[in-house]
């Protein structure tokens, strides 16, 4: 079943192909098309319609089994092949076969035959095959020479039939060109060189453009012999106002500049550039691209453009393809090929050496440059302009914006100026500017005149009103139909006729007394007149008056009707031409190019209008051929207006998109930026929270802990009282049983018993006083150490309040007490390095692996540091302030009230595994000696600051201070130890400030910011 069933399947090329299902997969289907040269596809089900035999023929789509899009388009284009497509598909506006038929009847009145006519057909084909043509690198040739490709081998066999070559002639001459050696004469060497693709493709654009070149001057040529006309004075052109300014000579102009550019071996446009801009150096007409006040001419080097200053303004040129334009040459292999050419025609065009080779020069490539063409047409508009009067309408240009109702004056000034309209008026100063035709001013003031001054006519009136004025006949005068005026003087009549009615009716006289007088004067020289020419005037009426009704009006109606038909046809495209403008002004890119080819076609259209105007014996076959030709231009313009402005009109939507899809990115990007902000705050706020519950939980740690040691201290206090009542009780009770077995052995008698009791009870007294005397000194000493803390805490305040100085450390424990503490703390320590020389310390440093040694090495490197601090401001002067203090007081302070606790063995922790990060602020006096403070409210002369420390386990690592002042102070762990604070973190009490704890990227921050570099624990101590 699925083998007989017919379908359309879509295919990328044809559209649809009609096959059979051979296979049904899950989500495709394989088909096998009914052309057997088509390869088995696989389509999707929506890409599948059914279908069914073709039919023999079928006029209407109610006769198809299946009715859907593949059908409909497969009997659409069998009916197409078949000749039956109904329906109306003529274009209203362009008819080729009839503007063929009118071409081939114009080219047969001029007297070609029906072998001519084919002939020129048969080149405008050839021609338009020739553009098909193209080349491609050849991989077998091992100089870079090309070939034809295979889809342009039936454009070159076709190319060659039709202008009578060869094909294998034409490829070789397309494909290569023929050089002579330096040999001279008959002698040299004659080479075939295989050209480039490049330059193929200018080769095969230099026979197109020969070939239609000289087809077009002989058809013009041919139509000239056909015409009568010789020359003509009258002229109608459109220029711009740019005008056509040259920096031309003979020798440096640029046109011969880029002539002699052209001509050698290797031609460059920089080198070109430099030639004109050394050749032209200083003059004020041409500079660089750079003093152009486009961004875009600023952005070219001086080797790429050159900057003219027109009469118009300044235009700066791009030199990047003025050698490739430049070339029109045709070489002698392609010329030499069509001069050979069984084409009659061809022959005839291509006959007598056009380019003026000779025998000696086959093989060279003359050279034929688009600027001496310029310099010819130019010179021919030059000697037209001077063999013609001319006459100009300035048309000025209102706004920018291609909008009505609309002026902008200083657009419209510049026009003007660029124009020579300011030139005019300055002519016009000493002419007469001012000109009224005789019935405008008749009709200006007859509301103002007498019946009897009404009735005159208007010249009269005129002449009778300013000669009885008695102006000064210089100031104005009379022409055919109207008066001219000095400058001012027709507001001077026009003030004296409006004048009020006494002077009105003074002047009224004095034009009646002036016609009276003329009148009677030529009443006296008419009625001579009269009598003189009247014999001439009856004969002349008699004899011209029959032969001007008969003859002119025939020679007239039949020489001019043509003519003005055809203007008149002519004139009504101007109307297509003024929408091409309206399209061609939405254009951005080729808008100049557009309306150049738009002013072409305009430039077309009057010389049509001229030529029509100036020849009389111009034919209607002649004026049809005009005004197909320019209906022809104007499609062409059209089409090409038209696809530019849809290029145009998708390349904005492709850039609306673009930013679009822009603006979503950046939206995204920022979004994302925002999310990462808020998580990384979120995070920050965590990390501050667990910071501040760490600090809190290390503070109640830190008080339970003060509160175990004073238990200790009470506990051993007690404890030592009691083991020194014990020891006392313990010796006494020995002291007494010693002398109790020495008085047993004595010569003791009854009466010594109580004498002896007495002494032996009468030590107890005194060890039990010592002891209360010791107990007692040990409580004055506590009460007095305590008094002396309550005094160290208040001069601390007093000395904050008078910017004082106090001693910095506390006073000491008593000797014994110290020295047990110092003992019981070494003993809780592994390693004793107190007697370690520093030559040992720093062995043990630089060579040991055992972290507790190290460690240790650490903390006795602190030690010793402190002891070195204390010893140092014991010693110094207290008169004065160091400004260069380790840290704030307050930490200083912190550590100093802090006493020796007796903690349990830790675990030792090694550098590096705890990092911890403190910000606190401090205020350093500016030098009057005393100590700081906290706050700067109520002190002057104090700045304050910031103290950053970095501490990696129990010591710092690194140390910043930032004053507004002077420089921050940035101090590293290994280099700057003995300017930085030697305290553990225990004993600057850091952790238990609040706020003081700061997250590591803030640190970080601040250390990179006031140039500080990365931490890195090795290199930091190098």
């Amino acid at each position: 079943m699925l083998d007989s069933q017919l379908v359309w399947a879509r295919d990328i090329q044809d559209g649809y192909v009609q096959g059979r299902i051979t296979e049904i997969g899950g989500t495709e289907y394989e088909v096998q098309p009914v052309d057997g040269k088509l390869p088995r596809r696989s389509c999707i089900p929506e890409d599948i319609f059914p279908a069914c035999e073709r039919p023999s023929d079928n006029d209407d789509n109610c006769e198809l089994m299946f009715l859907n899009e593949a059908t409909l388009l497969d009997n659409i284009k069998n009916r197409y092949y078949k000749d039956k497509i109904y329906g109306p598909l003529k274009d209203p506006i362009l008819d080729d076969y009839e503007d063929f038929r009118q071409l081939d009847e114009a080219l047969g009145r001029l007297g070609l035959g029906d072998a001519e006519r084919t002939q020129i057909y048969s080149l405008v084909a050839a021609v338009l095959h020739l553009g098909n043509i193209r080349f491609e690198e050849n991989p077998e040739d091992s100089n870079g020479g090309c070939r034809i490709t295979h889809e342009s081998q039936a454009s070159l066999n076709v190319t060659a039939r039709l202008i009578g070559v060869d094909p294998s002639e034409l490829r070789q001459a397309l494909m290569s060109r023929v050089m002579k050696s330096k040999g001279g004469g008959i002698k040299g060497t004659v080479i075939m060189v295989m050209l480039k693709v490049y330059e193929a493709n200018n080769a095969r654009d230099a026979l197109a453009k020969a070939l239609y070149s000289r087809l077009f001057d002989y058809i013009v040529s041919l139509i000239n012999q056909n015409i009568p006309f010789q020359a003509s004075s009258y002229y109608i052109g459109v220029l711009d106002i740019a005008g056509f300014e040259l920096i031309e000579s003979k020798s440096t102009g640029i046109f011969t500049l880029l002539d002699e550019e052209s001509k050698l071996p290797r031609p460059s446009y920089s080198h070109f550039t430099n030639e004109v801009h050394s050749a032209w150096n200083g003059h004020y007409r041409l500079s660089f691209p750079r003093a152009s006040r486009l961004k875009a001419h600023r952005s070219l080097r001086d080797d790429e453009g050159f900057l003219v200053r027109h009469f118009a303004g300044a235009v700066c040129y791009n030199t990047n393809q003025f050698i490739e334009k430049n070339n029109d040459a045709l070489h002698a292999s392609l010329e030499g090929l069509v001069q050979e050419s069984e084409n009659a025609l061809l022959n005839a065009l291509f006959s007598g050496g056009a380019n003026g080779k000779s025998p000696m020069n086959v093989g060279k490539l003359a050279f034929i440059s688009v600027g001496s063409k310029f310099r010819s047409q130019l010179s021919e508009l030059l000697e037209k302009l001077r063999s013609n009067g001319t006459n100009f309408i300035r048309c000025i240009k209102p706004n920018s914006r291609m909008i009505d109702h609309e002026f902008e004056g200083s657009l419209a000034l510049a026009q003007l100026k660029y124009s020579g309209t300011n030139s005019v008026l300055e002519l016009m100063e000493y002419g007469y500017p001012s000109r009224v035709p005789f019935n405008e001013l008749y009709n200006m003031y007859r509301s103002h005149l007498p019946p009897e001054l009404a009735r005159l006519a208007p010249r009269t009136f005129c002449e009778a009103m300013l000669m009885s004025l008695k102006l000064n006949s210089n100031e104005f005068k009379f022409g055919i139909t109207k008066v001219f005026f000095r400058p001012g003087k027709f507001v001077e009549f026009d003030r004296i006729m409006r004048s009020d009615p006494e002077n009105l009716q003074a002047i009224v006289a004095k034009v009646k007394k002036w016609l009276i007088r003329s009148r009677w004067i030529k009443s006296a020289f008419a009625a001579i007149c009269v009598i003189k020419l009247k014999n001439r005037i009856i004969f002349r009426n008699k004899s011209v008056v029959l032969l001007q009704k008969t003859i002119r009006g025939y020679l007239v109606r039949k020489k001019h009707q043509p003519r003005y038909r055809g203007i008149a046809k002519i004139k009504a495209v101007e109307d297509n031409l003024r929408k091409m403008h309206a399209i061609a002004d939405q254009l951005k890119a080729d808008r100049e190019k557009m309306q150049s080819n738009i002013r072409d076609v305009q430039a077309a259209l009057a010389a049509a209008i001229t030529k029509i105007r100036t020849t009389p014996a111009i034919g209607a076959a002649a004026i049809d051929q005009q005004y197909a030709d320019i209906m022809r231009s104007i499609d062409t313009n059209m089409k090409l207006i038209n696809a530019r402005l849809q290029e145009q009109r998708n390349a904005e939507e492709q850039e609306r998109l673009n930013k679009i899809k822009l603006a979503l990115e950046a939206e995204r990007r920022a979004k994302e930026e925002e999310e990462r902000r808020l998580k990384e705050e979120e995070e920050n706020r965590k990390r501050k929270t667990e910071i501040e519950a760490r600090r809190k939980e290390e503070e109640a740690k830190r008080i339970r802990q003060e509160g175990e040691d004073r238990k200790a201290a009470l506990a051993l206090q007690v404890l030592s009282s009691a083991l020194a009542l014990r020891t006392a009780a313990n010796e006494l009770r020995a002291l007494l049983d010693e002398e109790a077995a020495n008085g047993r052995g004595t010569h003791a008698t009854a009466h010594d018993p109580p004498r002896h009791q007495a002494n032996r009870y009468s030590v107890l007294p005194s060890h039990q006083a010592q002891l209360e005397k010791e107990a007692q000194e040990d409580i004055q000493y506590r009460q007095q150490l305590e008094q002396e803390r309550r005094d160290h805490e208040l001069a601390l305040r007093l000395a904050q309040e008078s910017n004082g100085q106090v001693e910095d450390s506390p006073p000491a424990l008593r000797k014994s007490e110290a020295i047990r503490a110092q003992q019981q703390l070494v003993e809780k320590q592994k390693h004793d390095l107190s007697k370690w020389k520093y030559s040992e310390l720093r062995d043990a440093i630089n060579t040991s692996c055992d972290i507790e040694l190290l460690e240790a090495c650490r903390h006795e490197f602190h030690r010793r540091l402190k002891v070195y601090h204390a010893w140092k401001a014991k010693n110094r002067k207290r008169t004065t302030m160091d400004e260069n203090e380790r840290a704030p007081r307050s930490v200083m302070e912190a550590a100093a009230r802090s006493q020796p606790r007796l903690t349990p063995k830790q675990e030792i922790v090694p550098s590096g595994s705890v990092h911890r990060y403190f910000r606190i602020p401090f205020v350093r006096p500016t030098g009057n000696g005393g100590p700081e403070v906290a706050t700067s409210a109520n002190a002057d002369d104090t700045k304050r600051s910031w103290w950053f420390a970095h501490f990696d386990g129990q010591y710092v690592a690194r140390q910043m201070e930032l004053h507004t002042d002077k420089p921050p102070i940035l101090l590293v762990a290994g280099k700057d130890d003995m300017q930085m604070c030697e305290l553990s973190l225990e004993e600057t009490a850091l952790t238990r400030k609040r706020g003081a704890e700061i997250l590591e990227h803030e640190f970080n921050r601040e250390w990179e910011q006031h140039g500080g570099k990365p931490y890195n624990r090795l290199t930091a101590r190098k």
